[in-house]
């Protein structure tokens, strides 16, 4: 079990805290040149949105931020979750297959738009869900 319980806590710490990290952080990070180019670029083009009218760059880079920040508090709760659950156990298996189903899409996204990083992560975190969701279950029924 305690095999599993790590492999789980890899899979949390691939998707959520290191994928999540380095999100903010390419955000943060200085920009090049062409990158800066074309963040100035972004900023002239204005967006009408309920309540507030924003630039396209400014809606880009909080999207991005938020998306950084809400991956490393799937991390962290997926954690708290793991360390609160019996050290004999896993996870509920309702939550197991939230956090498989999740994987995989984040997955499925990173293989359409993305490149080969945050497939990577994605992808590793997904099978680390899965194999532990599929041990689980045999050795439920074994």
């Amino acid at each position: 079990m305690q095999k599993l319980r790590l492999i789980y806590g890899l899979g949390c710490w691939l998707l959520g805290i290191v994928t999540g990290a380095l999100h903010t952080l390419f955000e943060l990070a200085p920009k090049s040149a062409r990158g800066e180019e074309l963040s100035q670029l972004l900023a002239t083009f204005t967006l009408e949105l309920p309540g507030s009218q924003v630039s396209a760059y400014s809606l880009f880079f909080g999207i991005s931020l938020l998306m950084g920040v809400m991956l490393i508090g799937f991390g962290v709760v997926n954690l708290l979750v793991l360390r609160s659950t019996p050290k004999n156990q896993l996870p509920s298996l309702s939550f197991q297959t939230v956090n498989v189903l999740f994987s995989l899409l984040a997955f499925l996204l990173a293989w359409n738009y993305l490149f080969i990083l945050p497939l990577a992560l994605t992808g590793l975190s997904f099978l680390c869900f899965l194999s532990v969701l599929i041990a689980g279950r045999m050795r439920r029924a074994g």
